[in-house]
C-alpha cells in the first residue's frame, strides 16, 4: 500500500509494532503498566461476556458494520478492547497508543491490522487519510483534549467521520474523592506497583466491607466511602462473577487514580468548541458523552 515505505522510514518494528526511530514524550507510562496486567480483563473473548461488544455499538451509534470498506483508526487501542470487533468489521484497521499496551494487543497481528506505538497526532507523516477514526476514553488524559479533536480532523478525509467521547465533569468537580486522592498520591510518591501491590492485597476485603455497609444503611453509598478509599465496584452492574469484578475494580482504580491528565468537558463545552471551528456534531449520546462529528 502507498503508506508501506514511508512508515518503515520512520519506525522500527518490534514485536510486532511500528515504534518511532525518535523517542517521543510518554506522558501515558503507566497506562502500559495497567494493560500489561490486565490485558484480557476488559476483552469479550476472554471474558466472555458482549460488554464490549455493547460498548462500541453504542459508541459507534450502531454503525460499526458500515466500516467494511474503510480505512479505520482506533486511537488509544490499549490491549484490544473494541480493537476485537473492529478488526472484524474494518477493511484495514490503524491501531495507535502512546505506552506500552499496544505490545499486548490481543490483535495486532490480524492480517488487515497495522499497530504503531506514537502519538497520534504524530500520523500525519505518514500522509494518510482514514475513513473512520475512533477514539473512547482517551481524549481526557491527553495535554489539550480539545485541540486533539482538531489533530483528529487532520487524520480525516473529507467525507470521514470521528467518533469519540470524553469524560463528563464530576458532580463536586475538584472536590471529587479521587481527584483528592491523586493530590496523596502524588505527595506521598506512590508508584504504579505500590498501589497495584496494596490493591490486589485489599481490594476483595475493601469491596466485602463496603458492600456490607450499603446492605445495612439499604443505600448505595459508594460515593462516600471513596473519600475513605476509590475503590470502583461493578457489581449489579456488569454481568461478571466476583473474581472478574474484583479485577475490574483493581484495573480501574488505578486507572482512575494515576492518570497523569484528566480534563472532562460537559455537551456545552464541547458543542461550543465544535461550533467557533465550524465542526458540525451529526450525533450525540448523553448517557456516555460521546459524538459523531
Amino acid at each position: 500500500m502507498q503508506y508501506s515505505t514511508k512508515i518503515k522510514s520512520l519506525y522500527n518494528y518490534i514485536n510486532g509494532v511500528y515504534v518511532p526511530k525518535q523517542k517521543v514524550n510518554n506522558y501515558a507510562r503507566n497506562f502500559g503498566y495497567q494493560w500489561r496486567d490486565f490485558s484480557r480483563t476488559q476483552i469479550d473473548q476472554y471474558n466472555k461476556s458482549r460488554i464490549s461488544k455493547k460498548f462500541i455499538e453504542d459508541i459507534t451509534f450502531h454503525e460499526i458494520k458500515s466500516f467494511k470498506d474503510k480505512l479505520v483508526l482506533e486511537i488509544g487501542c490499549g490491549p484490544g478492547r473494541f480493537s476485537e470487533y473492529l478488526q472484524k468489521y474494518s477493511k484495514k484497521l490503524f491501531l495507535v497508543d502512546l505506552s506500552d499496551a499496544i505490545f499486548y494487543n490481543h490483535y495486532k497481528s490480524k492480517k488487515n491490522v497495522i499497530a504503531v506505538k506514537d502519538n497520534f497526532s504524530n500520523l500525519f507523516k505518514l500522509k494518510i487519510k482514514f475513513d473512520v477514526i475512533v477514539c473512547r476514553g482517551v481524549l481526557q488524559h491527553t495535554p489539550k483534549p480539545l485541540e486533539s479533536i482538531i489533530q483528529m480532523k487532520k487524520l480525516l478525509n473529507k467525507s470521514g467521520r470521528i467518533y469519540f467521547d470524553i469524560y463528563k465533569p464530576p458532580m463536586l468537580g475538584p472536590l471529587n474523592s479521587k481527584y483528592l486522592w491523586r493530590h496523596i498520591i502524588k505527595i506521598f510518591n506512590v508508584s504504579y506497583d505500590n498501589l497495584f501491590n496494596f490493591l490486589s492485597k485489599n481490594c476483595k476485603s475493601f469491596l466485602y466491607y463496603r458492600r456490607k455497609l450499603n446492605n445495612f444503611f439499604n443505600l448505595n453509598l459508594n460515593f462516600l466511602w471513596d473519600y475513605v478509599f476509590p475503590i470502583y465496584d461493578y457489581k449489579g452492574k456488569l454481568p461478571l462473577n466476583n473474581k472478574q469484578l474484583e479485577e475490574w475494580a483493581i484495573m480501574d482504580t488505578l486507572d482512575g487514580l494515576l492518570a497523569k491528565y484528566d480534563k472532562p468537558y460537559d455537551y456545552k463545552a464541547i458543542s461550543n468548541f465544535l461550533k467557533n471551528k465550524s465542526i458540525k456534531i451529526k450525533k450525540f449520546n448523553e448517557k456516555l458523552n460521546c459524538y459523531k462529528i
